[in-house]
């Protein structure tokens, strides 16, 4: 017989004992699908007069390490079950998917996963109208499955949930595991039938004027479309996406996909104001860290000393008013003694290398450690810092519009940018 609830279990295994934070912040959601189990077996009204059912609810209450609002959540999954008017399980699912979407913002994406597909579960053999909740559930599954590298699963759950949400009527939650399908279907590889899927998907969504669901449809296709090779159709795409999108940490990805596509295509100068513009107006510190270490790269890549000092200058005036991570920190060191020794020689270059060294151990990334050291012991004298590189290249007519936009909203930002 498989054992139930593995991915609790394996959790709970990690503990060394019952006074683990790991035992006490897991356990109680663990008991509680235990009692749905046996709720599904023997029904509520044995259960609401079973013995362990107060003893649940005080072990649940007396857990302090989890927060009071996922306390309240598991124990009004017990109170829905035993006052359940019927044996539907369904009467459970909206505290249920709180409890998942609580896990999966804690971090723990495989207790994630099993609480929505305990959910889509539910589904089997139910007789009624559809759930459109369950097919919000399997979506969801099928996107913390596809998060856990289980793509043949993911597609599994989304196609599932294509079907309930068609049988409830529900577009969103259609269109919703459709999206998530053909993300799938992008990382197997299988990108021609993903490009025609989201295209459906971007159709719909606007016939039904669901702006965040056809934006979300077009920063898709551009990811698809870029790994077809398409640059300036999926810099359209991308860019739709941006304009269509209000939640900024959402913009910085899109804007940051762009920029990426932009290097593909070769378009460097252009990307190099994507990444600025991204810099100067991420809203978290790892994100313009990451921008800027782009920028420097790219003014490397095109011997542009002037770019390079600029870029130096601005991150390390920007970084040092807020905090980003060790990793970033180190990223960064290394990227900017490698514009030290191209433009400033090998004298200048060993202490920055060395400086990018210490901050890699620091970091704990012997990989970036170790080149870090090896360029500090290597150096040779007027030689470049890296490698031979194709010339960049002008972007086309059509997507002219873009970059104009994209390079005019820098220069708000940044009026002293360079050119």
């Amino acid at each position: 017989m498989m054992m139930r609830h593995l991915p609790f279990l394996k959790m709970l295994a990690k503990a060394a004992d019952v006074d683990h934070p790991m035992w006490r912040d897991v356990a109680p959601g663990y008991l509680m699908l235990r009692f749905f189990d046996r709720w599904m077996d023997e029904g509520p009204a044995i259960m609401s007069a079973d013995p362990a059912f107060p003893a649940l609810q005080g072990r649940i209450r007396s857990t302090d390490t989890l927060p009071a609002s996922v306390r309240d959540i598991l124990l009004d999954v017990l109170e829905r079950l035993v006052s359940a008017p019927d044996h539907d399980p369904v009467a459970a699912i909206d505290p249920l998917l709180a409890y998942a979407g609580y896990l999966h913002s804690a971090g723990q994406t495989s207790l994630s996963a099993h609480i929505y597909r305990t959910i889509g579960e539910m589904s089997a053999g139910r007789a009624g109208d559809p759930d459109a909740r369950i097919a919000h559930a399997l979506t969801q599954y099928g996107f913390t499955s596809h998060l856990l590298g289980r793509l043949e699963i993911a597609e599994d759950a989304y196609t599932r949930a294509e079907e309930i949400a068609a049988d409830a009527n529900d577009t969103v939650q259609l269109l919703c595991a459709r999206l998530g399908r053909a993300n799938v279907l992008n990382a197997r590889g299988s990108l021609a039938v993903a490009d025609t899927t989201l295209t459906q998907v971007i159709v719909d969504a606007s016939a039904h004027a669901l702006c965040k669901l056809e934006a979300r449809a077009l920063h898709a296709r551009g990811a698809t479309r870029t790994a077809l090779g398409q640059f300036d159709n999926a810099i359209r795409d991308y860019y739709r996406a941006y304009e269509m999108t209000n939640v900024a940490s959402d913009r910085d990805v899109i804007l940051r996909d762009l920029a990426a596509c932009e290097v593909e295509a070769g378009y460097r100068a252009e990307a190099r104001e994507a990444h600025q513009l991204l810099a100067y107006t991420a809203t978290a510190p790892d994100a313009s860290a990451v921008a800027w270490i782009h920028v420097i790269e790219l003014a490397i890549l095109d011997n542009d000393r002037v770019a390079f000092d600029i870029a130096r200058r601005d991150f390390t005036a920007g970084m040092s008013r807020t905090a980003i991570s060790a990793e970033r920190g180190a990223r960064a060191a290394l990227a900017i003694a490698r514009g030290v020794e191209r433009f400033e020689g090998s004298g200048h270059a060993r202490p920055a290398y060395r400086t990018a060294a210490a901050k890699a151990k620091a970091a704990k990334l012997p990989e970036l450690e170790l080149e870090a050291s090896r360029r500090s012991h290597h150096i040779v004298a007027n030689a470049p810092a890296v490698g031979k590189t194709s010339p960049a290249v002008a972007p086309p007519d059509c997507i002219r519009d873009i970059t104009n936009a994209i390079a005019a909203a820098t220069r708000a930002v940044c009026p002293q940018r360079a050119s």
